[in-house]
């Protein structure tokens, strides 16, 4: 039986032309018995992800009871699962609906309207097996850069400025995935998730790096932001080009 694990294979056969766009979207549906139709979805390219919601809306927003739904799996017949799978996607399009009104009928998610400021985090500062620490650097919407990094005890910390224009491409890429709703329940052992957190409204989610290469948006968010990090720690002077960075004012 398929698990939410083998979703990238599952798109990589679509990709190859094995399996057509309905194949995947049945092969998801059955995923819903035991997973968040969010956690699914936050898998899939922006596309199918748009592709399915509607769908999803079209064939199971009406009131027929769930055990009397005809929902056809071509192997089996009747589905077995039809029950937990119905519940879960009818609960889902109530979320969807929830966040819809709280967010207005477009624009950015009521979460990410006025973000003063997005906070990045990964590692461990006393992990063996993590070469750089506990790193954090966040961005605000003013253009202050705060950059800290622990390791063993030691600490240090840079304040820089930067372009803002930066800070709304990294909106544009979180508006684009499920944040908050957490993408990943179980985490690889190691130094830990990365945390993505924005103020004011103070929700953030952890994602492993590796994992967030496979998410739409979140691929983007983190390989901008680790690629910060790296040229942080050697003060790069190309962070000034791309983006913006510069030594803050003196206070007078």
């Amino acid at each position: 039986m398929m698990s939410i694990a083998d979703v990238p294979e599952m798109l990589a056969a679509w990709r190859g032309g094995e399996l057509s766009v309905d194949d995947v979207y049945y092969l998801c549906l059955n995923l819903f018995a035991e997973n968040r139709v969010e956690d699914v979805l936050a898998l899939l390219p922006v596309e199918l992800r748009e592709r399915f919601g509607a769908s999803m809306l079209a064939e199971f927003d009406n009131d027929t009871p769930a055990e009397d739904y005809l929902f056809l799996d071509s192997a089996m017949g009747d589905n077995p699962n039809k029950v937990p799978i119905i519940s879960e996607v009818r609960a889902y399009l109530g979320r969807a609906s929830q966040r819809k009104v709280n967010g207005g009928d477009g624009g950015a998610p009521s979460h990410l309207r006025g973000v003063t400021a997005i906070t990045y985090s990964i590692g461990s500062e006393f992990a063996p097996d993590d070469p750089f620490g506990r790193e954090v650097v966040e961005l605000t919407a003013a253009g202050a850069m705060n950059y800290s990094r622990r390791s063993h005890g030691h600490v240090s910390t840079k304040v820089r400025t930067f372009s803002p224009a930066r800070l709304a491409d990294l909106l544009a890429d979180l508006e684009r995935t499920s944040f908050p709703e957490s993408p990943q329940r179980g985490f690889q052992p190691g130094p830990g998730p990365a945390t993505i957190s924005v103020a004011p409204a103070g929700v953030s989610v952890s994602i492993d790096t590796m994992f967030a290469e496979g998410i739409d948006g979140y691929r983007e968010f983190v390989e901008k932001l680790e690629d910060l990090l790296t040229r942080l720690r050697k003060d790069d002077p190309s962070l000034a080009d791309d983006w913006g960075v510069g030594q803050p004012a003196a206070a007078t």
